[in-house]
């Protein structure tokens, strides 16, 4: 059996955000599921003929924040 061991000194901010990424990994994974599940709902779905782009993208922007708090990710804590 294979094993690997990823060790990060969470006293140091930059381990600290490659540590968050490794545990979230899945979560990041699951995020880009629900946003790809949602674009067929949207495609098949929605209807975008009263909708102006900007509607369009508030309602995407509101869908994505929506997504990214049910599985707890926080992109300041990821990348900045």
């Amino acid at each position: 059996m294979a094993t690997a061991t990823l060790t990060f000194d969470l006293n140091d901010p930059d381990d600290r955000m490659e540590h968050l990424r490794c545990i979230k990994s899945l979560d990041m994974a699951l995020v880009i599921w629900d946003i790809m599940e949602k674009q067929r709902y949207a495609y098949n779905k929605l209807d975008t003929t009263d909708m102006t782009v900007e509607d369009i993208i508030e309602w995407w922007n509101k869908e994505i924040n929506e997504i990214l708090e049910e599985r707890n990710i926080v992109i300041d804590e990821l990348v900045i």
